[in-house]
């Protein structure tokens, strides 16, 4: 009692870190049981006063909290932890191995776990109830929480918390199981937590859950190896009873570097798919993972236990349309597997009911062991409102649910329902009495409802006095079931509900009713008399005696008894009495009394007598037959023919069996149907009787008959493809016929039936036909036999289409803007009838970009009127496809808006423009399809024009009012109303800019225009603006007006090049007034002029020339680029010395119109050089160079003198002069030698190229030296 002010904080914080190390060691939800466990793991003994010898005791429990202790202990210790939450049922165990290293360490094993809540006058709490054991190297077991010797005699059964501790463990391997006691409430979760100079190298196998399903249950493989820490991934082998070859299950460690290891299975009970990591296993297999342990080196095995899953077939109640109040019970009955545990839950919301049902045969479940699991359930004061059914059914820990189709029904505000209703049989059947109690004070009367279903409807048969108990129900059909429920109706609470459900069954309880039909009293009978009767539907047995009755009171005479005729059935009338006396009958004679008694299914009896009988016993002659035909496919027969009037006819077959009887007709004539057994070679034989049935007289010969029922054996064949309009032949010869006589055994007629859209018959063992209609069509055989047995063989083929459909469009064409229209493809035609539901139609809209749709019909809005094409593409079953191209026109019904021309002022002779263009339309055509036209009335007379835009000059000044009337294409139009305000003109004209704005080095064929200040009237003016040479010869040109106010000239032909040329506009050229120009304007131009160098530097900079300069030529154009090669360049523009020769140059194209001469040595200094460009180089236009370009420049010479006081490199030029001298003689001399021998080579070697020789023995050299070097 001390001391916990600090301790209950202390320890709270341990756990929650605890709990933290946990979670970031990948326990993502570790349970309290774990943190637990761990806590008390890592508890140290306390010393000091009151402290115990060792841990746990009541004194310092198990030790003062450490938390090193519990997750991260000194070495050699070391902790180890297992959070089972699968946990364990009664009778189940969890396995687990370790290894000691040391006995340095004690060994301490805790298991916790957190108990089911116990009932509060329970006298121990423990509710779920979990066994430590711990199985040491030699042998030794101990117990949890047995801390005295020989620590394995006493079980702990009142504590959620076991533990072990060993001081001074032995090493080697530990076995540590945890198993399940006595587990009542659901399955046990625990945790395990294991302290001490440990390792796990021994691999643990376990397999989650320990029941399997065979339909697809999902289990768990885990795997606890520390050998295989950091490994990722270990692989076991999964077998089963029936699947030893097994599933190789690859598992992974979770989390990375735990070595624990999980992997998923799944259980089948058919062929597995290895790839979806199956296992095949039957009801009762054993499961196994088996792994292959490396250290210590061993085979660790876990296991399960695979079951087929209950299965539920129905969960029901007796009361489920009843209501019912506290007092109730209510049957529950669940129909399901035999032989396992069934459980009901009756639950409201929160509220629930638990029911043990029973298949013991004592709980009105049947017979025990049958799979029927029922009990009864009180309905008591607290439940009210609907409450739902739901069923369980438990095999070990697979468990299958299932929910009543009707819930039960209580109402404690409603009178009770009525109780005990009962049906009871109304002897004489078609009706039912049905008896009930009732509670209710306050009844004011019952309905009684009715069914001939169990599950109804109901429908209302009565409404009955508050004072009845008791009801019958009549018009019923005897032999049908019928349920029955009763409500009643309280004046204070209202409706009861429906009562519980009742049957019956309506029976008849009293004797069949017997008519005569054959004979009656006062008939004379014969030998062979049929006796029938019509009797009851109830009746079971008729027995049949006869007396000598002479004073025929219906009772024997003297010395005369009843002498039995037979007993016989309903079914065996009419019988046939042989009243010979020879055969038991009284013989020929009068006055005989029939007794015939009849008996119902329930032994009720009724009697009748046949009084004042007489019996005549002599026969008439044999019957004579028309022709019976010889072969028939029928086993009924029908024969005609004649025999003594009013009696009878026999047919029976040769050897006595009979075949049928029938009445001869007051003529004589009779006929007689008869059915023969089956399909044979039949010999017939007729006999006849009189009125009385005395004979036979039979025919003299039989009449032979064969019946052939077996039909004949179509055959033919067909291929499975075929194209339209192909011919067939279809060929049945091979069909065949079998008969019992084989004289009959021919097929007689064949029969084709083609389904071609419309079917189509031909007929022959051979046919031939082409089908019209493409898609899945069949013929049909129908063969006939001599018999006229028909047989068919119907084959299925596919008609390919070999052509394509034919589109056809209904519907408007013309429709209005904003309006729905439909368009339809239903009149298309193809060889295919089905054309409308399997083929394909296509149709594409124009709309601004193309609209698609599919479909047989269309449905689509234009907004813009206008003429749209379109195409309706239509594809069918074959791919063969046609396109159909039509135009769909949109009505305008919009109309335009008008508007004026912005500019409403003008001059008298001017041209004023009417412009319409700002007017709008929603038709996209407006301008081109649409109209305006202009009223108004100019100086008296009434002038109407028709445009867009439309010029017009006015005669009259002043405020002109127009009329500007626009129409589109459709008819629509809109009226605007405005005014020109024209003044008088007074102003002249003149020219006032031109184009182009430079006038030299213009093209050959320039277009030169002049813009006026006003609009000019150029009919009849414009040919006198003319071009001018410069000899004032006129050029011939074409003229073109820009604008109103400007006019074009253009050459017809090229001009000539450096030349000067003008254009002239007389002073007398007039405007729309007739205003001429102020005076003559003329405008000079100039034509481009031939190519030429411009300049060349450094020539043309006044620089000395030293000789080692890049000379730049500048043109006044840009070259021909297309046309200059470097070849072209290198002959047409060159460097020529003072003698005339080539100088070795390098010419390029620096910018289109500049060229670069770059000799490739130094020019002589004093040296004079002329520099040639011909005159074949041209422009990009073609023009080329008047004449070749020459120009003369010198190199310039040092100046005398100065050279004598040059040092090169601190040295006297003179010294290097003497040095050079010196050099120079070894080179002339050196020279000579060389040139000797070159000269030498020269006389025997070829000239291969410029410069380039070639030894006879194939070397190769180049020698240049000019005369002057020689």
């Amino acid at each position: 009692t001390q001391g916990t002010s600090m301790a209950t904080p202390l320890a709270a914080g341990v756990g929650t870190l605890i709990r933290e190390y946990l979670r970031e060691s990948g326990v993502q939800n570790p349970s309290a049981a774990l943190i637990k466990a761990l806590m008390l793991v890592g508890g140290r003994e306390m010393t000091g006063s009151g402290a115990s010898a060792t841990i746990p005791n009541n004194s310092e429990g198990w030790g003062r909290v450490n938390i090193t202790e519990s997750i991260s202990p000194a070495p050699p210790k070391t902790v180890l932890y297992r959070d089972v939450k699968d946990g364990l049922d009664t009778g189940e165990t969890y396995v687990k191995e370790i290894y000691v290293h040391s006995s340095s360490a004690p060994l301490k094993i805790v298991v916790a776990w957190t108990d089911y809540p116990a009932s509060l006058s329970s006298s121990v709490k423990l509710v779920n109830d979990l066994d430590l054991e711990v199985r040491g190297p030699g042998g030794e077991v101990y117990y949890g929480n047995d801390f005295t010797s020989p620590y394995n005699d006493t079980r702990d059964r009142r504590n959620n918390v076991e533990g072990v501790i060993i001081n001074r463990p032995a090493t080697g391997t530990y076995v540590v199981t945890v198993k399940g006691y006595n587990v009542p409430q659901s399955t046990q979760p625990f945790a395990l937590a294991i302290s001490g100079a440990i390792s796990t190298p021994i691999g643990v196998v376990i397999i989650n859950p320990r029941f399997i399903s065979t339909e697809g249950g999902v289990a768990t493989v885990n795997l606890d190896d520390s050998n295989l820490t950091g490994a990722g991934s270990a692989t076991v082998t999964v077998t089963s009873t029936s699947d030893e070859t097994g599933l190789m299950l690859t598992l992974t460690e979770t989390p990375s570097g735990s070595g624990h290891f999980e992997g998923v299975f799944v259980v089948v009970n058919r062929t597995p798919n290895r790839a979806l990591n199956e296992v095949m296993a039957a009801d009762g297999d054993v499961v196994t993972a088996t792994y292959t342990d490396s250290f210590p080196p061993g085979v660790r095995r876990g296991t399960a236990l695979a079951l087929d899953p209950p299965e539920i077939v129905s969960i029901e109640h007796d009361a489920p349309f009843s209501v019912l109040t506290a007092g109730d019970r209510v049957k529950i009955t669940l129909r399901g597997s035999r032989g396992t545990s069934a459980t009901a839950r009756v639950f409201r919301g929160m509220q629930i009911f638990n029911v043990t049902l029973f298949d013991d045969g004592a709980h009105g479940d049947g017979l025990p062991l049958d799979g029927v699991y029922s009990n009864e359930l009180q309905i008591t004061s607290v439940m009210n409102g609907t409450y739902i059914l739901e069923g369980t059914l438990n095999r070990y820990l697979l468990s299958v649910n299932a929910t009543a189709p009707y819930p039960i029904i209580i109402n404690q505000s409603a009178p009770r329902a009525p109780y005990n209703l009962r049906v009871e049989v109304d002897t004489r059947g078609e009706a039912l009495n049905l008896t009930w109690d009732a509670d209710s004070e306050y009844i004011e009367y019952f309905v009684l409802y009715r069914s001939e279903e169990l599950y109804g409807p109901y429908s209302p048969v009565a409404n009955i006095s508050k004072h009845a108990r008791y009801y019958k129900d009549t018009g019923l059909e005897n032999g049908r079931t019928y349920y029955y429920a009763l409500a009643l109706f309280d004046t204070f609470r209202g409706w009861s509900g429906f009562s519980r459900i009742v049957s019956g069954v309506p029976r008849d309880l009293t004797g069949p009713i017997i008519e005569p039909i054959y004979p009656r009293e006062g008939y004379t009978i014969g030998s062979l008399t049929p006796i029938n009767l019509s009797l009851s539907a109830d009746t079971a047995l008729i027995n049949l005696k006869y007396t000598r009755d002479g004073d025929r009171d219906g009772l024997p005479d003297e010395n005369e008894s009843w002498h039995e005729i037979g007993n016989l059935t309903p079914g065996e009338l009419p019988y046939i009495w042989d009243t010979r006396e020879e055969a038991g009958g009284p013989g020929e004679g009068d006055n005989i009394t029939l007794l015939i008694q009849a008996w119902d299914f329930y032994n009720n009896s009724r009697g009748l007598k046949l009084v004042d009988l007489t019996v005549d016993n002599t026969p008439p002659g044999p019957p004579t037959l028309d022709d019976l035909p010889l072969i028939v496919n029928t086993t009924h027969l029908i024969a005609q023919g004649w025999a003594e009037p009013l009696g009878y006819v026999e047919a029976h077959l040769e050897g006595g069996e009979r075949l049928n009887t029938t009445q001869v007709g007051e003529l004589g004539i009779f006929i007689i149907e008869m059915d023969l057994p089956g399909e044979g070679v039949y010999s017939i034989r007729f006999s006849s009787y009189d009125r009385v049935w005395n004979g036979p007289a039979e025919e003299p010969s039989p009449h032979r008959v064969v019946v052939d029922l077996t039909p004949p054996q179509p055959l033919f064949t067909l291929p499975e493809v075929v194209s339209s309009g192909v011919l067939l032949t279809l060929d049945a010869s091979q069909s065949g016929d079998s008969s019992p006589s084989e004289e009959y055994a021919r097929v007689e007629n064949y029969t084709w039936i083609i389904d071609d859209e419309e079917p189509v018959t031909l007929y022959g063992a051979r046919a031939h036909y082409a089908f019209r209609y493409t898609g899945e069509r069949s013929v049909t055989l129908l063969v006939r036999d001599a018999a006229g047995n028909w047989a068919s063989l119907r084959r299925e083929v596919t008609v390919m289409d070999s052509s394509p459909p034919t589109p056809r469009i209904t519907g408007e064409l013309l429709v209005i803007e904003d309006k729905i229209f439909s368009l339809s493809a239903e009149d298309t035609i193809d060889d295919d009838p089905t054309i409308l539901t399997t083929g394909n139609f296509t149709w594409t809209l124009s709309d601004g970009g193309e609209v698609t749709f599919f479909g047989v019909e269309i449905s689509y809005i234009y907004y813009t009127p206008g003429v749209y094409p379109a195409t309706l593409k239509v594809t069918d079953s074959s791919g063969h496809y046609s396109v159909l191209h039509f135009n769909i026109t949109v009505k305008d019904v919009t109309p335009p808006v008008a508007r004026p021309p912005s500019k409403d002022t003008s001059l008298t002779n001017h041209p004023f423009l009417f412009d319409a263009t700002a007017s709008t339309d929603n038709d996209p055509t407006f301008y081109q399809t649409g109209n305006v036209t202009w009223s108004f009335e100019d100086g008296g007379e009434e002038v109407t024009l028709y445009g867009f835009q439309v010029v017009y000059h006015f005669k009259s000044f002043g405020a002109i009012q127009v009329t500007m009337t626009v129409k589109d294409a459709w008819g629509n139009y809109d009226v605007e109303v405005f005014q020109v305000l024209v003044a008088a003109d007074n102003r002249p004209p003149e020219v006032l800019s031109y184009l182009p704005q430079t006038l030299e080095e213009l093209p050959l064929r320039p277009t030169i225009t002049l813009f006026f200040s006003e609009d000019m009237p150029w009919e009849g003016q414009e040919e006198r603006v003319l071009m001018l040479d410069i000899r004032g010869g006129v050029v011939n040109v074409t003229r073109q007006h820009p604008s109103p106010d400007a006019i074009s000239l253009m050459p017809t032909e090229n001009l000539s090049l450096e030349s000067t040329y003008t254009v002239v506009v007389p002073g007398d050229i007039k405007d729309w007034a007739g205003f001429p120009m102020k005076r003559n304007y003329t405008l000079t131009f100039t034509t481009l002029s031939y190519l030429h160098v411009t300049r060349v530097t450094p020539l043309d900079l006044d620089e000395n020339i030293t000789g080692k300069e890049v000379f730049e030529i500048y043109f006044n154009r840009a070259l021909n680029s297309s046309s200059i090669s470097t070849a072209f360049l290198k002959e047409h523009v060159r460097l020529l010395d003072h003698k005339g020769r080539a100088v070795r140059c390098t010419v390029e194209v620096a910018e289109p119109h500049i060229l670069t001469l770059t000799p490739e040595k130094p020019l002589k200094a004093g040296e004079k050089y002329t520099l040639v460009v011909d005159g074949v180089l041209k422009d990009d236009m073609g023009i080329g160079m008047r004449e070749t370009y020459r120009r003369e420049f010198r190199v310039a010479a040092p100046q005398q003198g100065d050279w004598l006081h040059w040092e090169v490199a601190g040295i006297p030029a003179l010294v290097w002069l003497i040095i050079m001298v010196a050099i120079g003689v070894g080179a002339v001399i050196s020279a000579v030698i060389l040139l000797r021998k070159h000269r030498e080579e020269l006389n025997i070697a070829e000239e291969v190229g410029e410069g380039l020789y070639r030894t006879p023995k194939g070397e190769e050299f180049i020698f240049e030296l000019d005369e002057e070097e020689e």
